[in-house]
């Protein structure tokens, strides 16, 4: 479905105003094969080297582990970068508020995963997208957001705020059985992903899809067309998330227990709308498809923006995560969920960061908010 666009001139106005400021920071460029145009050979000296704010791009290649300490950067990588090493990891650690670390476009050598992922004590928010990765761990950050990625083998998130879009989070491997994803005093949301638990490996057991443990809270929303399944277990019930924290989630969540065991298993299981909203995109200047699901009948505004801290509004259901809208747009849901095809200008630069969310009333005479789905122009 084809929207229009509410003020585009002063959209554009917008996009043209914060274009001219991120033109003033610098652009690096990492090449393992030191080629023409290239400061760097390595990801780490790049960083080293880099000031706040400053985009570093990363040509095809090999590299190794980097960490990105207290400075707020985006790290674009080319198809066909990978990490390589003994256990690479890339860490993101100690940024302030304000500071935001974007790292999108890396996977482990030939495509495989790297050996994990570390966000630690993080008040700015941190983005991966795009992004195959294993051992994924979230201690102590106040707004991760997760696109478009694979989080393999475990994934944990300790005290900290995560949503999780458009994603494969699954085990494997894990002789202790672990579960997909743990959250653990932690406030996660889960939108539009297949989350799979491990099946019996020698001697580990089978796991759920998703734990919540102590005040943990996990909000699940779809469309219907993703699964969150416990592993095979056919001598042993287990649900697909179980704890006891709290799980919410829309009717169209699919949650798959084995062995005969229920969908969810938890402290506190509630049944809300919520909408689920996907936004996919592509390089510079081509188009981003965004898909939102929600009720028959029911009246959305969806809202294309920058990003903002999260932040949450009396009387609406959920958590905003932009901080200026740029253009909305609005309508009533059918029986199918709302496909918008939206070209992005061109004249953006490479990590410049978008949000999509939408708001929805819910048939009980309120309104409820969807996930926010972040997306980084990639080049």
């Amino acid at each position: 479905m084809k929207c229009s666009v509410m003020n585009p001139s002063r959209a554009l106005a917008c996009f043209l105003c914060t274009c001219s400021l991120l033109a003033a920071q610098t652009e690096w460029v990492v090449d393992a094969a030191g080629g023409a145009g290239s400061q760097f050979t390595d990801i780490q000296s790049a960083v080293d080297a880099a000031a706040d704010g400053d985009r570093i791009l990363v040509r095809a290649g090999t590299y190794v582990s980097f960490a990105i300490d207290g400075k707020a950067l985006t790290v674009l990588g080319d198809p066909g970068t990978f990490l390589f090493g003994f256990w690479p990891t890339v860490t993101v650690r100690h940024t302030f508020a304000g500071q935001d670390v974007v790292v999108a476009g890396l996977a482990g050598v030939q495509g495989l995963s790297l050996s994990g992922v570390k966000i630690e004590d993080c008040a700015g928010r941190v983005v991966f997208e795009q992004v195959v990765a294993s051992d994924w761990q979230i201690v102590d950050a106040g707004d991760v957001r997760i696109n478009a990625c694979r989080l393999n083998v475990r994934t944990a998130v300790v005290r900290s705020r995560v949503t999780i879009v458009s994603s494969r989070v699954s085990s494997g491997l894990v002789v202790n059985g672990e579960p997909a994803l743990a959250v653990i005093d932690s406030e996660v949301m889960v939108a539009r992903c297949d989350v799979t638990g491990q099946g019996p490996y020698l001697r580990a057991p089978a796991t759920a899809a998703i734990e919540v443990q102590a005040a943990g809270v996990v909000t699940l929303t779809d469309d219907g067309s993703h699964v969150i399944a416990a592993g095979s277990s056919p001598n042993h019930g287990l649900p697909a998330v179980r704890g006891d924290g709290t799980v919410i989630r829309n009717p169209r969540v699919r949650l798959v227990g084995s062995g005969g065991a229920p969908g969810v298993s938890v402290g506190d299981d509630r049944i809300e709308h919520v909408p689920a909203l996907e936004a996919l995109g592509a390089p510079v200047g081509s188009t981003v498809e965004v898909d939102l699901a929600g009720l028959p009948g029911e009246s959305w505004a969806l809202v294309f923006a920058l990003p903002g801290p999260p932040l949450r509004v009396a009387g609406i259901r959920g958590e905003l995560g932009f901080s200026q809208a740029l253009v909305s747009l609005q309508g009533v849901f059918g029986a199918q969920s709302e496909h918008l095809s939206l070209v992005v200008g061109p004249g953006l630069p490479p990590g410049f960061g978008l949000c999509w969310q939408a708001v929805a009333t819910d048939g009980q005479g309120g309104f409820a908010l969807s996930n926010h789905a972040t997306y980084t122009r990639l080049r």
